[in-house]
């Protein structure tokens, strides 16, 4: 389902069995994603322990 047109086309055909119209979706999961992994990124950034982990691993 990460596939935009894919999704949409699964879903459009669902609304259209079911005497819906068809929705045109400009949400991109790509970018989604892309802002979820950033933010997340940007948590554990701020809360690692980077001298804890140096000394686990030895350095």
């Amino acid at each position: 389902f990460e596939n935009d047109s894919f999704r949409m086309g699964i879903i459009n055909s669902i609304r259209e069995q079911r005497g819906l119209p068809p929705v045109d979706s400009t949400i991109k999961y790509s970018e989604i994603k892309e802002r979820a992994n950033a933010k997340l990124a940007d948590i554990v950034k701020q809360n690692i322990d980077k001298a804890f982990i140096n000394r686990i691993i030895g350095l």
